[in-house]
């Protein structure tokens, strides 16, 4: 690639599809500049979509089978990553750091998922499944290195709640009996189907940012040919 192709601005175009051109509103034009970094921060726009759904029908789900302020709290929890997502995307948007967006969603991720877990059950609860999926959203939209850093801080995490176990610490479980295996088999389903959707979001952005960039190579070369037969 040439450097006055290099130095072109990859942009959707008005007929883009619809999804492609929200993903482009969060880009910064900094980032645009760079195929790779657009495809990462396409990738992370991608991504972020995902906790959305999710929140908004496990929170429905807590609020039918808790009772009083677990409820609540479950709730406020689960839809609090709204905000989350809302912050990650826009700080996206101001900065130009993919790495500062998805650390705020991987960060509240974190959090949420730790306090949901010590609330129904500790290390043994299905909600410690989902913070196996913090590495593989880091690897997709930033890299190798964030992603052993966050696989680090869910070990430690995982590790903390044994330990607490094994010294007598009881974690209370405030899921009815009748629906922690429901809950359990919700959560390993939606965690097999997250980690396809997280791998098929990074190969469409893959191939977008390709088929993106071809387009503006070829109007680049269309505009050469026509300066050259000018001249």
């Amino acid at each position: 690639m040439t450097q006055c192709e290099t130095s072109r601005t990859i942009v959707a175009g008005a007929d883009s599809p619809p999804w492609l051109r929200v993903a482009a509103f969060f880009v910064p034009e900094s980032i645009r500049r760079d195929p790779e970094a657009y495809r990462r921060a396409r990738t992370a726009v991608y991504l972020c979509a995902l906790p959305v759904l999710l929140s908004l029908v496990y929170s429905w789900n807590f609020w039918h089978v808790l009772s009083g302020w677990p409820a609540y709290l479950a709730c406020g929890i689960l839809l609090a990553t709204n905000v989350a997502v809302a912050g990650a995307l826009l700080a996206m948007r101001w900065t130009g750091s993919v790495a500062l967006g998805i650390n705020i969603l991987l960060g509240y991720s974190f959090l949420e998922f730790s306090a949901l877990a010590w609330l129904f059950g500790g290390p043994t609860s299905s909600v410690s499944y989902w913070l196996t999926i913090l590495p593989l959203v880091a690897v997709l939209a930033v890299g190798a290195r964030l992603a052993l850093f966050w696989m680090a801080l869910c070990q430690a995490q995982f590790a903390l709640g044994l330990w607490l176990q094994l010294r007598g610490f009881e974690f209370a479980n405030h899921l009815p009996e009748s629906q922690r295996l429901a809950i359990w088999l919700g959560s390993v389903s939606c965690l097999s189907l997250i980690c396809l959707l997280s791998v098929m979001i990074n190969e469409r952005a893959k191939s977008g940012t390709l088929r993106t960039l071809l387009t503006a190579n070829a109007e680049l070369e269309r505009a050469l040919g026509t300066a050259e037969a000018a001249d």
